[in-house]
């Protein structure tokens, strides 16, 4: 199970604090993380959120919802992402798009004029279309 190796600082302010694996303990693996209550005393519940020393914030069985901007360098998804406002990027890589529209129902994203561009290393650079 998890060691006790850390801390929680309360702030003035009403916020706190969490120092994660203050005596290396935990290795690569120290992380922070909240977990749902449970009808049994002293059994350990779902994990819904950690945090690691790496970096890493997981949001686990369940989904991400933020009400307003949020700004980061990757967002990684093993499903969908969904936006009701815009989206902004740089740069947006799509994977895998097919490249005829035959079968594809309406609303289907398709990449026309498919080639390899090897000026960026990117493949499928082509022309985004939307079956209607």
């Amino acid at each position: 199970g998890d060691k006790v190796a850390g801390g929680i600082i309360q702030k003035g302010s009403g916020s706190f604090e969490i120092l994660l694996d203050a005596d290396s303990t935990q290795g690569s693996k120290p992380h922070f993380g909240i977990r749902s209550n449970t009808a049994i005393p002293g059994t350990i519940g779902t994990k819904l959120f950690t945090v690691s020393e790496s970096f890493e914030t997981r949001v686990h069985n369940g989904g991400l919802k933020a009400d307003n901007y949020v700004t980061t360098t990757n967002i990684t998804a093993s499903g969908n992402i969904s936006a009701s406002g815009q989206v902004y990027a740089n740069t947006l890589q799509l994977n895998n798009l097919p490249t005829s529209p035959t079968g594809l129902p309406t609303g289907s994203v398709w990449v026309s004029g498919s080639k390899n561009n090897t000026s960026t290393n990117n493949v499928n650079c082509g022309t985004l279309m939307i079956v209607i």
